[in-house]
């Protein structure tokens, strides 16, 4: 609970609105569906049985931008099951302040720089070519 208060805390002061906060794979689920976010932060473990990866799938599937948050990189597959990126456990909350502005330059309508090293893109998020990054 005192984490997703400081990650509340840090997304509002970064001027982003959050919809929700909850642990559990369902409740995840149905909040995206009501609210129908741009983004949604998830560990890997909630608390329902319904994992992080499962979640992401289904999340990705419908459209909206899954990151992670975990420690657990090496438990993920190779394609992040859909999500955009990772940020790893234990972050700084200047790392995440600079994740979060450069995932919404990356979502909105700016260019955004390199990523900063405290965020892992998903590979088929890399850029390519031209040098922009792919979050269509």
């Amino acid at each position: 609970p005192m984490l997703a208060f400081e990650l509340e805390d840090t997304l509002t002061g970064e001027g982003h609105q959050v919809v929700g906060s909850t642990g559990s794979g369902a409740e995840v689920l149905a909040l995206a569906a009501e609210a129908r976010p741009m983004l949604v932060l998830m560990d890997v473990d909630l608390a329902d049985g319904v994992t992080g990866v499962a979640a992401a799938k289904n999340l990705s599937a419908c459209g909206t931008h899954v990151v992670f948050l975990t420690g657990r990189l090496r438990d993920l597959p190779y394609d992040l099951a859909g999500a955009i990126a990772v940020i790893e456990k234990p972050y700084s909350s200047i790392g995440l302040r600079a994740a979060i502005r450069f995932l919404a330059r990356a979502l909105g309508s700016g260019v955004p720089p390199p990523p900063p090293v405290s965020l892992t893109l998903a590979p088929n998020r890399l850029p390519g070519g031209n040098g922009l990054y792919s979050f269509a």
